[in-house]
């Protein structure tokens, strides 16, 4: 339908039966809204009372907007007046029955309260997806009653190129609350763009990307945070609920930017696996099945101007388990403070560290990995502060390069008061020039062979 005969229609939760679907004279359902309305039509969420709350679910076709009435939802009281929609029936998974909104191509959604849905929030399984542009929404609850996980938003497909915007949400206070999922299998590709979003006490993970078979995608994470993930309540001790994982099976490929990011777990929720970010080049020695094992998969991770505070194990996890792939990450201008590292290192009967790289998991697996970190504080973390942990053995398997190395970072890191050390190498070495380690000689301890380089290093702190 072009963009001249678009029609407008209204659903309201607390309007009377019998409705239009008029500004006037409001459907109370989003079924009746669906069933009249047409491509590229807009479909407008009036706000109810604090009472009121649609519960429902609805397809959208191609260039719909569904689009919430009122002030903005983000920022009003939980009971105030507004656009709420849950649903809280359906069965199974979940997924796409259980979803509230299911996409398609070219849809806009914006300014709705999702509360205490049972399943999810906004679908994309397996359709047409691309062009959505999720933004400025509000996403709450989802308490243990059964255990399903309630993503705000899950997009899967096995085909064709996507591109897809999600900015500007809010997603807090639900103890099975999930943030965003994206999912590519086959030789699928997609671009995605998720820019100031915020996830707080919430029980599950707010990025989780996932590639499969010869699939692409490439995203970036900007001016976002994350704050007490893993509040799974009774269970938070146990949570595994990395705030970013990136895992990868098949020969698939992802370049991720992630830059002005702030993770904070202050609640200190969670147990060794919840990391602030997390990379997972899936293989052997996990249990999972052959068929997810990874080979020739390339990842390229750039992390700019962030922060990872107060994480209850690594902060940084970086883990290569497949055949003959390859990690590649810059790390730059960013701080990771208080990190509580425990669970690569003892793997090697070691300690850890707040940023630990497994470049290869097992001997000659083919795989190998680059770590570069320049302009950067690795600050109070209760083990070290970085730690490459390489189960190689044809010689080294990694390009390590914290200053003065083959891949040109500056240097120019900080290195302050972790408690145990500074740098833990296990059959590796590398370079770390030109960098400050509070005034004092660097710990460096080395396990097999290798060297680590440090001399020159700063005489002063370059951010006092």
């Amino acid at each position: 339908m072009s963009t001249a005969s678009a029609a407008d229609w209204y659903v309201k939760a607390s309007a009377e039966s019998g409705g239009s679907g008029s500004k006037a004279k409001p459907f109370n359902s989003l079924t009746d809204a669906e069933l009249v309305s047409g491509e590229g039509d807009t479909i407008y969420i009036k706000q109810s009372n604090k009472h009121a709350i649609l519960d429902g679910q609805i397809v959208l076709k191609p260039n719909q907007k569904l689009i919430g009435l009122g002030p903005d939802v983000r920022n009003v009281p939980e009971n105030a007046a507004g656009a709420r929609i849950t649903y809280t029936g359906g069965g199974g998974s979940g997924y796409p029955d259980g979803a509230i909104v299911q996409l398609s191509s070219g849809n806009e959604i914006a300014n709705i309260h999702f509360k205490d849905f049972l399943y999810g929030a906004i679908g994309g399984i397996d359709v047409d997806f691309s062009g959505a542009n999720i933004h400025d929404n509000l996403f709450t609850g989802g308490n243990i009653v059964e255990g399903f996980q309630r993503w705000s938003v899950f997009l899967k497909t096995s085909s064709g190129s996507s591109e897809v915007i999600v900015r500007d949400n809010v997603i807090r206070d639900g103890v099975l609350l999930a943030g965003i999922r994206v999912d590519h299998l086959e030789d699928s590709s997609g671009t995605y763009h998720f820019e100031g979003n915020h996830f707080d006490n919430i029980g599950l993970r707010p990025h989780l990307f996932w590639t499969f078979d010869t699939a692409f995608i490439k995203a970036s994470i900007l001016n976002s945070s994350a704050n007490d993930i893993g509040a799974l309540g009774e269970f938070s001790e146990f949570a595994n609920s990395d705030s970013i994982l990136m895992q990868m099976s098949g020969s698939s490929i992802m370049d991720v930017v992630v830059d002005g990011y702030t993770y904070d777990n202050t609640g200190q929720f969670g147990g060794i696996s919840n990391t602030g970010l997390e990379l997972f080049i899936i293989g052997d020695g996990i249990g999972a099945p052959p068929e997810l094992w990874a080979n020739n998969a390339q990842v390229s991770l750039k992390i700019n101007n962030s922060s990872f505070s107060n994480a209850v194990t690594e902060a940084i996890q970086l883990n290569n388990l497949g055949l003959n792939s390859i990690i590649d990450v810059e790390i730059r201008n960013t701080q990771v403070v208080n990190a509580n590292p425990g669970q690569i290192g003892p793997l090697f009967g070691l300690t850890g560290a707040a940023i630990s790289l497994l470049p290869e998991n097992t001997g000659n697996s083919g795989s190998r990995a680059s770590l570069l970190i320049e302009n950067s504080d690795i600050i109070g973390s209760s083990g070290y502060a970085v730690g490459v942990y390489d189960a190689g053995i044809s010689g080294f398997n990694s390009d390590i390069d914290l200053g003065g190395g083959v891949l040109g970072s500056l240097g120019n890191n900080r290195f302050l008061d972790n408690a145990i050390g500074d740098i833990e190498l296990f059959q590796t070495g590398g370079f770390g020039l030109f960098n400050w380690w509070g005034g004092v000689s660097p710990r460096i301890d080395l396990y097999g062979s290798g060297t680590f380089e440090s001399v020159p290093e700063l005489q002063t702190d370059p951010r006092p």
